[in-house]
Formats: C-alpha cells, sequence, structure tokens
C-alpha cells in the first residue's frame, strides 16, 4: 500500500524567512510584492546569508520533520516557492545539512503549487491561504500552519508533527475531510 504523499512548505512553516525579507525591501523602500523592482532587489541580496542564516526555524521544524519521516506515514516532500534561482539553491544546501533524504521541489512564484505537483489526495501544509485554497480546489488535503496561538479550525496546526495525530480520512459530501482522533 502506498503512502499519503504530504507536501511541507518552507516559508512560514520551516523557517520564519518572510519576517527578514519583508524588512529588507521595506528598508530598501521598496514594496513586499512582485513587482519588477522588488524582484530585481530580490536578485541582489544574498539569500543563503541575508536570509536563512538571520531566519530562526519555526518550531522546532526540522525535528518535527524528522519525526514525520521516522513514524513511516507519509513521503514527504518539501514544496518552496521561489523568486529566484539562487534562493533554491540555498534552500536545497540548507535542507540537504538537515535532512539529507527529503525530495525538495522549488516552485517559481508565478506558478501555483497545484501546476507543478499533482495534489489529489495528498496534504499540504502551508501558512498562505491562496496557497491552501488552490490546493483544496485542486483536489488536495489543505491544513493550515500557524506557529502559534490556538487551533480553532480542525484543519490547522501548530507543529508540523501534528499531521501525526490526524489519521482518519474520510469522505463526506465528496469533499475530503480531514478528522482529529483525540485520545
Amino acid at each position: 500500500m502506498s503512502k499519503r504523499k504530504l507536501y511541507i512548505d518552507f516559508d512560514g512553516v520551516i523557517k520564519d524567512t518572510w519576517v527578514i525579507m519583508r524588512k529588507m525591501i521595506i528598508d530598501a523602500n521598496l514594496v513586499p510584492d512582485y513587482s519588477k523592482e522588488t524582484m530585481d532587489f530580490l536578485a541582489s541580496i544574498n539569500y543563503e546569508e541575508d536570509v536563512l542564516e538571520k531566519s530562526a526555524q519555526i518550531n522546532d521544524s526540522i525535528n518535527n520533520i524528522k519525526k514525520i519521516i521516522a513514524a513511516g506515514v507519509f513521503d514527504v516532500y518539501i514544496l518552496s516557492h521561489i523568486s529566484q534561482q539562487k534562493e533554491a539553491v540555498a534552500k536545497i544546501k540548507y535542507l540537504r545539512k538537515q535532512l539529507d533524504n527529503i525530495t525538495i521541489i522549488p516552485v517559481p512564484v508565478v506558478i501555483p503549487k497545484t501546476m507543478v505537483v499533482d495534489p489529489k489526495g495528498a496534504i499540504l501544509i502551508d501558512d498562505t491561504d491562496m496557497n491552501l485554497k488552490a490546493w483544496e480546489e485542486a483536489g488536495g488535503i489543505a491544513i493550515k500552519f500557524q506557529p502559534e496561538g490556538k487551533c480553532e479550525k480542525n484543519k490547522t496546526i501548530n507543529y508540523l508533527a501534528d499531521i501525526l495525530n490526524y489519521d482518519k480520512l474520510i469522505s463526506k459530501n465528496n469533499e475530503l475531510e480531514l478528522k482529529k482522533e483525540f485520545n
């Protein structure tokens, strides 16, 4: 029996890169968007030194991913939007040091993640509502990652390894719904 695919976002889930990048963009008197000026600025930075090394790991994410892999329940992938090729290289180098056998899939920021991998029946853990909505619309199971605060919704987690508590998938009204098992 094959395992369910689990895709994990990087920015805002594994590392808190958005805080660093947003500050850099604003400090450069630019708007944090995908305009040519902002993209040119991002092309000029050393992503590894200026962003990755300065950003914090979120909620012990690497150890949480190791727990998920060790559980053997999912085929685990990192699915991350990138604005520049050097950002992909830096993320791959970082993740290879931490998780040597994981598949890393960089996705150009102008392309939806759903166009790069088949989301049908697969789980995406992401912090961005737009990505989650598109994932569900394409037949996937979307799990909101929220690094802090109480998880009010059924499909929200604070720690990546919390996905291991979600072990009953059922079909209801032609939609995949995740049911949390409470012990």
